[in-house]
């Protein structure tokens, strides 16, 4: 395999496109599937030269789109390439997901949903050449993103760092990988073009860190000793500050965006001179998390970067080509401005092959797009006949059972333990522990590091209910006088697949205090509720009994016709849902997922079985299938929006430290301060709007300290917004601290409620007091309304009058 040998970072090609060679008009046209596979055949030689990838020398460009195999029932496999090829795609994006084939330590399964070289295998007999991206982290909104939860076990664990036991465990699983893979690569006569190093590590590592240099350099040479040697890539953002981080000699760089392709370009080739030029990933949507709107992007910019991108020879990958499903409990959550927020069962994704393997508008306009920059005598095939979707008729789940059936053995422990020491890596847990007290009082229940959910409940009875998302640490409870027994019913909502702080996520309460005082004595219940869990439980035609412990139900439905179909999950409270065995994954009365994807390659003709456990009994117990996906959305303001009741922001004249106008452009501007600023608190004011309209947009907000570095924003935290739209898009003011800039924070739309006039304000903890020379402000990408004008810039060191956050 020819490679040219850059001093620069990994191409980290992240999740890619599919289907034909396409190269632009700029460029020679050429199409070259990868070949069948017979004892002895060879593929082309693929490469890299004079700045552009190449087959046989000759130049090519990558039409990429992403599917992940566990998101896709084996079955349909096929039938998702095929779409893929049918946009004119040549090929296929997809992550490894190293949990879900080592769910405990040394044992692997490749096998089923979980067979990637079988995967492989499909996509070279469609024509499709694949790009492979094994981590170890993916990221991917996939629990822990997609490292094992088992490796949290050990309290100082440092994963993605050198600490010797995260290099040995992703040693012993690149080796297993490569058992799988290495023989498919296209200098092996397979379809694998590419193999990414890590995944966007220069978010993740730490600036001019050497031993995060290291561990970058150490993973990629693991990738070589399990017998990868075909093209490495890496991917990364267009910031002059982190990308360094993930550079390895002879690895080739690609770019991730979702707007801003010919920015992105030109610092690439500022960078790395003369780099085949190719977007990693080039986000056509994005994901959903719990109690916020279903995401949906607009067309028009999309298609005009991908012209752009074709017309100047530049290959993509785009993210995601079908997201499809996060089966089971593998949806993750992600971190920003201090807050958890947890993903959704559906990966949708707003992509142009839906969750249930539709053709939306977006797919057929893509399609469009593409085909003119096909070769001549490319015959451009069809897609696959659509997969038949039924409805079921409502049904009874007239059995129930308590989670009480169970408990198992407990694990004593003085101090309140997290999960991962348990050996448990999902599901739910009861804490219990019994309370001697002389009288009746009112007493505060907090806990220190409550990961995520936990129900509090006192002599069998329900008092309190605490969510992470909230930032909810503690509760007023009453207790009666003499004997009390306390139960915690711990819910992991899914390990953080994004930020430093997926570090520490380890499962659990935390210490425990009743007034200030630690709480002892624990008695911990594991209900992972795997499969064999489910099997066990002993079902009674009896309604269920009253409870504070989730409830399972029971019931069947029958069918003659097979065919695809959708759970109306509407009235049930918060659970999950097993049919025939496999766990769909969970639902959540708060949306904006109301379905949960039934796949009509798991249903049997004739009775199938379903078992629904609700957290949160509504008393509700009947079903139905559907055949369409339906969103909605249940929005608590008192707990959603960050502007609290009575609060009404006061700034002053004398703590005005910049002032001025922004320009209507996509790209990062900053404001040079007359002086250094020193405070803890910054607020930054729109005064006026490049729409001419009441709105205020901003995708994100960073500092530089007086040597030109990006002060490290952990700590950070929007603590004011005087306006958020949460309804008709997720445009909540953390956006801005989120280190994704195809989020941004939104000012409410008219007819969703207010309208509220300029001046906007948005207020940011910085987490103490901090020195900086310089705002950076990055304003949405494209043809978004909102973007800030004139701007006033307030900084203190003291919270600003009329709000109600908490010095520290």
């Amino acid at each position: 395999m020819s490679i040219e040998q850059f001093n620069m970072p990994r191409f980290l090609l992240t999740l890619m496109l599919l289907s034909g060679i396409a190269v632009t008009a700029h460029a020679q046209t050429l199409f070259l599937p990868p070949r069948p596979n017979p004892a002895g055949q060879s593929q082309p030689e693929f490469g890299a030269k004079d700045g552009r990838f190449t087959f046989d020398g000759e130049p090519a460009v990558i039409i990429s789109g992403s599917i992940h195999y566990p998101r896709v029932p084996r079955a349909y496999w096929r039938d998702r390439i095929q779409k893929a090829k049918a946009m004119g795609f040549n090929c296929i994006g997809t992550y490894v997901f190293w949990n879900a084939h080592e769910k405990k330590p040394g044992q692997f399964d490749f096998t089923g949903n979980l067979d990637v070289a079988e995967f492989v295998r499909i996509c070279q007999e469609e024509g499709m050449w694949v790009i492979v991206r094994p981590g170890p982290y993916v990221c991917s909104e996939w629990d822990f993103g997609g490292m094992p939860a088992w490796l949290l076990k050990e309290p100082d664990m440092q994963v993605r760092t050198n600490d010797p036991r995260f290099l040995a465990a992703t040693k012993r699983y690149f080796e297993a990988l490569g058992e799988q893979l290495v023989e498919l690569q296209v200098n092996h006569g397979g379809p694998i073009l590419q193999i990414q190093v890590e995944n966007e590590y220069g978010q993740f590592g730490r600036p001019d860190n050497e031993d995060d240099k290291q561990y970058n350099r150490a993973i990629h040479q693991q990738l070589i000793g399990a017998g990868f040697d075909t093209m490495f890539i890496r991917c990364d953002w267009a910031n002059g500050r982190t990308i360094e981080t993930a550079h390895i000699d002879g690895v080739y760089t690609t770019m991730n965006f979702g707007g801003g392709a010919e920015r992105s370009f030109r610092f690439l080739e500022q960078r790395y001179p003369g780099m085949p030029k190719m977007s990693g990933e080039f986000w056509v949507g994005w994901f959903d998390h719990w109690g916020d709107r279903h995401n949906t992007r607009g067309l028009d910019r999309f298609i005009r970067e991908i012209e752009w991108m074709l017309d100047n020879d530049i290959s993509f990958n785009v993210y995601m080509l079908h997201g499809g499903t996060n089966f089971g409990f593998t949806s993750g959550a992600n971190w920003s401005s201090r807050s958890y927020t947890a993903d959704t069962t559906s990966y949708d994704y707003d992509s142009p092959i839906d969750e249930i393997g539709r053709l939306n508008e977006k797919f057929n306009i893509f399609r469009d797009a593409i085909k003119p920059y096909l070769p001549d005598d490319y015959d451009l095939p069809d897609p696959p006949t659509p997969i038949k979707r039924i409805e079921v008729p409502q049904f009874t789940l007239s059995q129930t059972a308590s989670l009480e059936q169970l408990m198992g053995k407990p694990v004593a422990s003085g101090h309140p333990p997290y999960l991962e020491a348990l050996d448990q890596t999902q599901g739910l847990a009861i804490y219990r522990t019994t309370l001697q007290l002389p009288q009746a009082k009112q007493a505060w229940l907090e806990f220190s590091a409550l990961k995520d959910r936990a129900i509090v409940i006192v002599n069998n009875r329900r008092v309190a209910t605490l969510d992470r998302r909230y930032k909810q640490s503690k509760t007023r409870i009453a207790l009666p006088a003499g004997q009390v027994e306390l139960d915690i019913l711990l819910e992991n909502m899914g390990h953080l697949n994004y930020s430093r702080e997926l570090m520490s996520d380890r499962k659990g309460l935390g210490e425990v205090t009743l007034d200030g005082r630690p709480v002892l004595g624990w008695q911990v219940y594991s209900f992972p509720l795997e499969l064999d869990d489910i099997a066990h439980v002993e079902f009674s035609p009896e309604p269920a009994k009253p409870s504070p412990l989730p409830v399972f139900y029971h019931g069947q439905f029958t069918i003659d016709e097979m065919g695809d179909t959708l759970l109306d999950m509407r009235g049930w409270g918060k659970g999950m849902v097993w049919v025939n065995g496999v766990n769909l994954g969970r639902y959540w009365q708060i949306g904006p997922q109301y379905t949960l994807y039934l796949p009509g390659c798991w249903l049997k003709q004739g009775r199938n079985e379903v078992v629904v456990m609700d957290i949160e009994p509504t008393g509700h117990n009947t079903l139905r299938g559907v055949t369409d996906i339906i969103y909605g959305l249940k929005l608590d303001p008192s707990l959603a929006y960050i502007r609290k009741p009575g609060e009404n922001l006061e700034v002053s004249d004398q703590q005005v430290v910049a002032q001025g106008h922004f320009e209507n452009k996509d790209v990062a501007q900053t404001v040079t301060f007359d002086d250094q600023v020193t405070a803890r608190y910054l607020c930054i004011e729109s005064l006026s709007s490049h729409s001419n309209d009441n709105h205020a947009s901003i995708a994100e907000i960073h500092l530089l300290d007086t040597d030109g570095r990006s002060i490290d924003r952990n700590g950070w935290e929007v603590i004011y917004a005087d306006s958020e739209e949460l309804l008709a898009e997720p445009a909540g003011a953390g956006n801005i601290l989120d280190e994704q800039p195809i989020t941004y924070w939104h000012t409410q739309h008219r007819g969703v409620g207010r309208n509220p006039p300029h001046p906007h304000h948005i207020v940011i903890d910085l987490g103490k007091v901090e020195t900086f020379n310089t705002l950076r402000y990055l304003p949405p990408d494209g043809d978004s309304s909102g973007k800030i004008n004139k701007y006033k810039i307030y900084a203190s060191q003291h919270l600003f009058e009329n709000l109600q956050g908490s010095e520290q």
